[in-house]
């Protein structure tokens, strides 16, 4: 997951947009509510502070997007709150005036003669940076008075932390605070931002969906009311702010059941942005094939086509034949997925024969981590790790899987594997779709007595081939031995 830093300096992490709060204890009601002193009670001390984020110039409020930063802007509030054990509570809501400084006043249950003599000794004072016109979204988690409270401004807009897009997610969700006051405030990222990229090809431009971010240890679920808008390409981006100090594979996401995602391994870091893609691969083609589609033949242009005229016709060339087709991950043991399997049309190797293995005559020895006798050779189903085993042998070479590999230049359709020397349990499957050795030869244009090399090893010296002649049969032929190659693909 790429990730871009936001702030020059890091610290603490915490989640969601800003908004405004009274104080915890009943009793503080009387003096703070919604930042207003009530009238009658206590006193108002007028304050001019200057803030600063970490000893940066600018810090956040307004998203700049030609240097990536957040700068304050006219309207921007600074929430304000704290308790003193001899004074009793104190808060406020400052505005920005200018050049870092936020005026305003704070309301407190003694008289104090300064902001100094308010903040100085204390070490128990919150500041939060509220952005221009986003006092009322989302909610805060705040540690107050040692203990962890949550208040909630409008449950109307209870989970309403989810963005269109990144830049109004880092103006609308990002969290910063100071928790001291050391002539001035110090403002300190507190959560992380999450960009999503979500691709579904079966939305219409302008169809909306309301996805949910979960966090799995914590029971704590954002979105799902808010609606998000697909582009004419299928795309829906969105963005949200994330709890500090969780890890991302704490966190999913889902619609309708159909989505999850894992953030990564590693804590989300506040100040950064991450950003996650789905963006899914084409559909195959192939995905609709069933048994009944055997025989069809699938041209260079990766298309599937009902016979070789209409090959010609459709302008391209015969690559391969449908010669099995069964339920997914019937294919191929490598693969959990894979369903059919396409025989090249011609012969690999340029139509010349080749050895199995470039071992001598005379050194029997094996190339494999399994071997099959003529009882179990067709229970092999792994052509495809059995290729990529021989191609990368360190001992000996093996030129029928190389050349089954090689084929058509290595190239194969978009949504298959790549070519690779079929298994003893490949051939007999294709045999047994097309009803035998003769229909699969007089379809796959394989000559007569022809023997064709499986990557299913026998024993130290020998491989199985099949042998389209005589009934068609297995043998063991010593590895040395040179035989036909016809590549496979899986789909």
């Amino acid at each position: 997951m790429n990730t871009k830093t936001i702030f020059k300096t890091l610290a603490l992490a915490m989640m969601m947009p800003a908004m405004l709060l009274t104080t915890a204890c009943s009793s503080d009601d009387d003096v703070v509510n919604n930042n207003q002193n009530t009238a009658g009670k206590g006193y108002t001390l007028p304050v001019t502070v200057k803030v600063t984020r970490q000893g940066d110039e600018g810090t956040r409020a307004t998203y700049n997007s030609e240097t990536r930063k957040l700068e304050f802007s006219a309207g921007d509030k600074l929430f304000v709150e704290g308790h003193d054990e001899s004074g009793g509570p104190f808060a406020g809501t400052l505005t920005y005036v200018s050049d870092g400084n936020f005026s305003g006043n704070i309301a407190t249950l003694n008289e104090w003669n300064s902001v100094d003599d308010l903040f100085n000794h204390l070490d128990d004072v919150i500041a939060t940076l509220l952005p221009a016109g986003y006092e009322s979204y989302g909610f805060l988690v705040i540690e107050s008075y040692g203990q962890p409270y949550t208040e909630y401004l409008d449950n109307d807009n209870y989970g309403l932390a989810v963005a269109a897009d990144k830049a109004t997610a880092i103006e609308q969700f990002s969290l910063e605070q100071a928790r001291a006051y050391i002539d001035g405030f110090a403002l300190a990222p507190q959560n992380a931002i999450v960009n999503f990229t979500y691709k579904n090809d079966g939305m219409a431009a302008g169809a909306t969906w309301s996805p949910v971010l979960a966090n799995k240890t914590k029971s704590a679920y954002y979105g799902g009311s808010v609606e998000m808008t697909f582009d004419e390409g299928g795309i829906s981006t969105f963005a949200i702010a994330v709890e500090k100090d969780t890890d991302g594979s704490e966190w999913t996401l889902t619609y309708n059941n159909s989505i999850e995602v894992s953030l990564g391994n590693k804590a989300l870091q506040p100040g950064n942005i991450y950003n996650w893609t789905n963006v899914p691969a084409p559909a195959s083609p192939y995905a609709s094939l069933t048994a009944e589609d055997v025989g069809k033949i699938i041209g260079a242009d990766g298309n599937v086509y009902a016979d070789a005229a209409a090959v010609e016709a459709g302008g391209t060339t015969a690559l391969a034949l449908i010669a099995y087709v069964g339920a997914a991950g019937s294919a191929d043991a490598s693969s959990a997925t894979y369903k059919g399997l396409g025989l090249a049309l011609t012969d690999a190797n340029s139509g010349n024969k080749c050895a199995w293995c470039s071992q001598p005559s005379q050194s029997a020895v094996t190339c494999m981590g399994n071997q099959y006798d003529a009882s179990t050779n067709t229970n092999d189903m792994a052509g495809i790790a059995n290729t990529e085993a021989l191609i990368a042998h360190d001992t000996h070479t093996h030129a029928a899987a190389t050349a089954a590999r090689n084929y058509n230049s290595g190239t194969h359709p978009t949504g298959t594997s790549a070519w690779f020397l079929p298994s003893a349990g490949q051939w007999k499957k294709m045999i047994d779709a097309a009803g035998g050795y003769a229909t699969l030869q007089s379809n796959a244009s394989l000559s007569e007595n022809r023997t064709c090399w499986s990557s299913t090893e026998n024993e130290a010296g020998k491989a199985w081939a099949y042998e389209f002649f005589l009934g068609g049969s297995w043998y063991n032929y010593p590895k040395y031995y040179g035989n036909y190659v016809r590549a496979v693909f899986a789909f």
